[in-house]
């Protein structure tokens, strides 16, 4: 409700704090659905889920900004190409660290690699996607999903790999 409040009250147009809150919103989502379910929602996938959320918001705002300019939303008429450049690189780069350390948190429990090995295709995932943001084409996310046949052949891999770690 804060979020929400806040948003609305005109963060929006605050530069970072737009994408911030909106990230943050994937992130309540994510602790929502382990309640729901009565999952335990460890830290790293909370750090993970921040990160990749904000690496994703953040490239949807640079496609808005390098397609639209400033006639979407009036908190884009704020940021540089180059500033939401250096916030999805960052936060991208973040994701896959903390992937890659909560990989090796949860392969620890067990004798064989495949969180760690998830770490692979999670991190071409992420630079794939990347290639797309760097075009400014990842304004519709679910496009790119739904369009790139290499994303989701990665996705595939990584979800097969996560899943032999947790079977």
């Amino acid at each position: 409700v804060l979020l929400q409040t806040g948003y609305q009250a005109g963060l929006r147009d605050v530069v970072l704090m737009d994408i911030v809150i909106v990230a943050a919103g994937f992130v309540l989502r994510a602790v929502a659905g382990g309640v729901a379910s009565e999952v335990l929602v460890s830290n790293w996938f909370l750090m993970v889920t921040g990160a990749s959320a904000l690496f994703m918001v953040s490239a949807k705002r640079f496609g808005e900004l390098v397609t639209h300019g400033t006639s979407t939303r009036a908190s884009l008429g704020n940021y540089t190409e180059s500033y939401l450049r250096t916030i999805w690189t960052s936060s991208m780069f973040a994701a896959v660290v903390f992937y890659a350390l909560w990989a090796v948190d949860l392969g620890s429990t067990r004798d064989d690699n495949f969180a760690v090995l998830s770490t692979v295709p999670y991190s071409l995932i992420m630079l794939r996607y990347a290639f797309h943001a760097d075009r400014g084409m990842a304004e519709a996310p679910e496009t790119v999903v739904l369009t790139d046949r290499v994303l989701q052949v990665l996705a595939l891999a990584w979800v097969g790999l996560f899943l032999l770690q947790v079977a």
